[in-house]
């Protein structure tokens, strides 16, 4: 079982919980607006729709997920918050108070399940962490198209690689063209840096 498949079976089993739930409200999002988690005290499903996740300190994307997706778990046992999410495009989201959540969790024994999906947050901070912390910009460039080829298809069709690494690290726009010249694919990032 994969990385994304763990992450189904937990955010499926929790996602409905919360859904059912009398505690539980929902909200419509449009683009570019702020989810406040940490200040409500909830954790938000999101039920359709693509949230960025954002380093607190340096503003910086650290990772984005796409609907089916449970965020704010970290803050059932660390309420400092070191990150804020913003959609990315107009997004669906059912929100729960923590207090709920964890009641949820508890009763239905899905502790299984939350374990499944800090994992999978984990992975992905994790694999974005390590492409940032190379020495050079060749290494941030190549380790960025394989991790943008490992995405699913549909995932990866609307990404630019321009921009996947600008929002990422203060790397220019003009040392990103220089290294994938020297790599010798120009003619494989089209479109503003889509990966053909």
């Amino acid at each position: 079982m994969n990385v994304n498949e763990c992450y189904c079976n937990g955010a499926f089993l929790l996602q409905d919980e919360i859904k059912k739930s009398n505690h539980s409200w929902y909200v419509e999002r449009k683009k570019g607006q702020s989810l406040n988690i940490y200040e409500l005290g909830v954790v938000a499903f999101l039920a359709s729709g693509v949230v960025s996740i954002y380093n607190k300190k340096t503003d910086l994307l650290i990772v984005e997920f796409q609907a089916p997706c449970i965020i704010g778990l970290l803050a059932l046992k660390y309420p400092e918050e070191s990150f804020y999410v913003v959609t990315k495009t107009t997004c669906q989201i059912h929100s729960i108070k923590l207090e709920d959540v964890r009641k949820i969790i508890v009763d239905k024994k899905l502790w299984g399940a939350v374990f499944n999906i800090i994992s999978a947050h984990l992975y992905h901070y994790t694999k974005i962490e390590c492409i940032f912390n190379k020495k050079s910009a060749m290494d941030i460039v190549l380790e960025s198209i394989n991790y943008i080829n490992e995405l699913s298809p549909g995932s990866r069709k609307n990404i630019s690689l321009y921009n996947f690494i600008l929002s990422r690290c203060t790397m220019s726009r003009s040392a990103i063209y220089n290294e994938i010249k020297k790599l010798g694919l120009e003619k494989t990032i089209i479109n503003r840096g889509i990966i053909k």
